[in-house]
């Protein structure tokens, strides 16, 4: 079982939906959501050392773009604890994906809508 996962998103809808569609899968103990890319910094800034294991993160965002949040979360040394991420994204862009997974903690690149499946395919990637 995953204890903590972060969903960074600036819909308020999306990340209520994803959260339920997370729970009721029982593969976690908490969600958080953080709506913009800078909360989030904030957020793990704050915590000593229980990071999340994942973090579902979109790349079209206000202010702070999903790329931007990855900038900054290396910037700031997060890569070196044991989140993984998965861009949570309704971008069709190959060069988004190919981008994304550069980053060497970005782990996938999956299209919203989140279903139980592609929950469960994440769940995959973790265990």
């Amino acid at each position: 079982m995953i204890k903590k996962v972060l969903l960074i998103d600036d819909d308020p809808i999306t990340n209520f939906v994803n959260s339920k569609i997370i729970k009721n899968l029982k593969l976690c103990e908490l969600v958080d959501i953080k709506t913009s890319g800078q909360l989030a910094l904030d957020y793990l800034y704050g915590l000593e050392n229980d990071f999340p294991e994942l973090i579902l993160l979109d790349i079209n965002m206000p202010i702070m773009s999903g790329f931007d949040f990855l900038e900054e979360y290396y910037k700031y040394g997060f890569n070196c604890n044991k989140s993984r991420i998965i861009m949570l994204t309704s971008s069709v862009f190959e060069f988004d994906k190919t981008k994304a997974l550069q980053f060497d903690k970005v782990i996938s690149f999956v299209s919203k809508p989140l279903t139980d499946e592609k929950v469960l395919s994440m769940y995959n990637l973790l265990t």
